[in-house]
């Protein structure tokens, strides 16, 4: 398999925009941000497979290859265009190759289901930046293991657990060193590094569903520990973050527990779904130069319901709420740079079978969001449409009306570890089209 693509990113904000970087901070006519990154991938492998009885064997042998390169340029419009002082463009070429073999092993006995995986990488990365006169090469052997096991106590009861070992690399704009303005709040200034993460992953799930009842439930866990050779370091000075690496040692660690259930209710002829989860994660990180332990929780649950009303109507409501409350604590004490929030979304559909072949639907969605410092924002849109089906051999008709409550501007809150951003769209407004679609 190979394969080749090129992505031209450019990015320009006008005037009115205020560059907060020195020793050319100050308001411009435009600055330009324009990142070329060309990709060629090609993988080649051999396998076969050995069938048994109660064991199957298969081996695998192959080689992947991937160049890219990362070209850069940021340009400031003042007076005349001149590019940035502390770096104007430069370009990385970036090559990741991998030799592998993996022995794949399935074991199948009555009650008890096994698969083990043993890879072996022999992989290769090289890092070439002239305009830095950096070159870098780095070679690892990997032995990654993952082992999945399933044990059925009966038809409807099992539990289903496993273990992992992953090996992750950084990229080639991790590698990349120089100067990159992602959008107009965020400066990415890596210098020349190869972030590392080698994590351990286990998990175990218990699974029961009872036919008769149109019932079934299920609890997990898992828990991941990861270490990394980079602490991700973020600065802030008025209007512009940036980020870079550190080289440390940072260990994460996260824990999570899941749970569903899902049952239809006979006496209201209702289909309804629950599903939640909790998580917990630890790690260090470094904020305006100061080294933080940063202590992430999150939840989050759902609801599904779906009704019909006889053969023509057909109702579903979707509901979703997450959760999450940050801390950050600074020589073992805790700070005021924590941050909290939630996330609630809804959505109601109705389907309306009027005729034969005419169908009408109508949808309302909802969203409600707060995080710390912002004020609470929301929207609701409701949209409809009417279907004819086969009109004519094969051919349909849709009347769509959108955003019939005619929302103009809408905002939606994101948030991370430090910094909660609040974004603003634009809408056309209410809208009515017609649709043809052909299927043959």
């Amino acid at each position: 398999h190979s394969s080749y693509s090129n992505r031209d990113q450019r990015l320009h904000i006008g005037e009115g925009y205020f560059f907060d970087v020195q020793p050319q901070a100050g308001f411009h006519r435009g600055v330009v941000q324009t990142v070329r990154s060309p990709l060629w991938f090609h993988h080649a492998y051999f396998s076969f497979r050995v069938p048994g009885k109660k064991i199957t064997q298969s081996y695998t042998a192959g080689y992947r290859w991937m160049q890219q390169l990362l070209n850069s340029n940021l340009g400031i419009n003042s007076a005349v265009f001149m590019p940035f002082a502390n770096d104007s463009g430069n370009q990385i070429s970036w090559r990741n190759s991998r030799f592998y073999t993996e022995a794949h092993y399935q074991l199948k006995l009555q009650k008890l289901r096994a698969d083990l995986r043993l890879p072996f990488w022999v992989q290769s990365i090289v890092s070439n930046q002239p305009f830095y006169q950096v070159a870098a090469t780095k070679r690892v052997l990997l032995f990654l293991p993952q082992l999945d096991l399933t044990y059925n106590f009966d038809n409807e009861k099992y539990v289903r657990g496993g273990i992992a070992v992953q090996n992750n690399f950084g990229d080639v704009t991790t590698a990349f060193q120089g100067a990159i303005l992602l959008n107009y709040l965020t400066l990415q200034a890596f210098q020349q590094s190869l972030p590392q993460d080698r994590s351990y992953e286990s998990s175990v799930h218990y699974y029961h569903q009872k036919s008769i009842n149109l019932l079934s439930y299920n609890l997990g866990f898992t828990f991941r520990q990861t270490e990394m050779n980079m602490v991700l370091s973020d600065s802030f000075a008025n209007r512009i973050r940036r980020s870079f690496f550190v080289p440390l040692i940072n260990r994460q660690t996260s824990y999570g527990l899941q749970a569903g259930f899902s049952k239809y209710l006979f006496k209201v002829k209702t289909n309804i779904a629950l599903k939640a989860q909790v998580r917990q994660s630890l790690y260090i990180q470094f904020v305006n130069g100061q080294q933080f332990d940063v202590q992430a929780n999150n939840g989050s649950a759902s609801l599904t319901a779906i009704k019909k009303l006889g053969k023509a109507v057909e109702l579903n409501y979707e509901a979703a709420t997450s959760l999450f409350l940050t801390k950050l604590y600074h020589a073992g004490e805790k700070t005021e740079l924590g941050s909290s929030g939630f996330l609630i979304d809804q959505r109601a559909r109705a389907t309306l079978q009027i005729f034969k072949r005419i169908f009408v639907e109508t949808t309302a969605l909802h969203r409600s969001n707060k995080m710390t410092g912002l004020d609470n924002v929301g929207y609701f849109f409701w949209d409809a449409a009417l279907r004819r089906q086969a009109l004519y051999k094969g051919l349909d008709v849709e009347l769509h009306c959108r955003n019939l409550l005619n929302v103009q501007e809408y905002s939606i809150l994101f948030q991370n570890v430090n910094q909660v951003t609040s974004s603003s769209y634009q809408l056309w407004g209410r809208t009515i089209f017609l649709g043809l679609n052909y299927s043959f």
